[in-house]
């Protein structure tokens, strides 16, 4: 894949689900300003840039217990992102999502072909009762078609060992950076002495992985739609 690998896998039929208002934070008074129960995606991003200009400000975000590619889409002008996607480093984030409102996260269970509209997280505390995190900015999210973006498309560009890794949660394992994690308890599912022969160390190293994936891959984790959220607006 090259600088141009999402727009190969995008597909004029996905339906664009406006929210009927667009949500505004403002924390100056130091306290939330939306909470609400909903679902939504950890992420597990690269340990080094990636979707980086002259790449488009959009990437992949393998959800791999469910089986299914999503496009994640930080560029379009609708969504008037007032932080540019190079300063955003979300790869530097320690523990980034991106969280549904809830009209919205329901639209998107109930309709695969729908294109939703969420916020990019950085969560600040997992308390019992609820998440509390800050906003860094909102991207549109929808599935990508089984023809434009599969397991055999991987195979032909990558080879049969990465995709099969990937299924296994390589993402999730290689891509975590949080803290008190069991992420890398996953196992491979190819023999290591295979794994090993590869020309570059992609099964064991974030960053070599990331450039293996032409750096335009993330992994995904769903949140259970009743998670209660709190959400802030960052500091800039």
């Amino acid at each position: 894949m090259n600088a141009s690998c999402i727009a190969v896998f995008l597909t004029p039929s996905s339906r664009l689900i406006k929210m009927t208002a667009r949500p505004e934070i403002n924390s100056s008074d130091g306290r939330c300003n939306l909470s609400f129960a909903s679902g939504g995606f950890e992420l597990f991003v690269p340990p080094t840039p990636f979707s980086q200009p002259p790449k488009p400000a959009c990437f992949v975000m393998l959800d791999d217990q469910n089986d299914t590619f999503y496009e994640v889409d930080y560029q379009s002008v609708d969504l008037r992102n007032s932080i540019d996607w190079t300063a955003l480093e979300l790869h530097a984030v320690r523990d980034p999502a991106v969280v549904f409102p809830t009209l919205q996260w329901q639209t998107f269970e109930n309709d695969t072909n729908a294109k939703i509209t969420g916020f990019v997280v950085d969560i600040k505390s997992r308390d019992v009762e609820r998440w509390t995190a800050e906003t860094m900015g909102m991207v549109h999210v929808h599935r990508l078609p089984q023809e434009g973006m599969n397991w055999s498309v991987l195979a032909s560009l990558k080879g049969s060992e990465l995709p099969e890794e990937m299924k296994a949660g390589l993402l999730r394992k290689l891509f975590n950076q949080r803290e008190n994690s069991v992420m890398q308890s996953i196992s491979y599912v190819t023999p290591r002495r295979v794994l090993d022969t590869m020309k570059r160390p992609w099964h064991q190293d974030g960053v070599a992985l990331n450039w293996e994936l032409d750096e335009c891959f993330v992994g995904g984790s769903r949140v259970e739609t009743k998670q209660k959220w709190e959400l802030y607006a960052a500091e800039h």
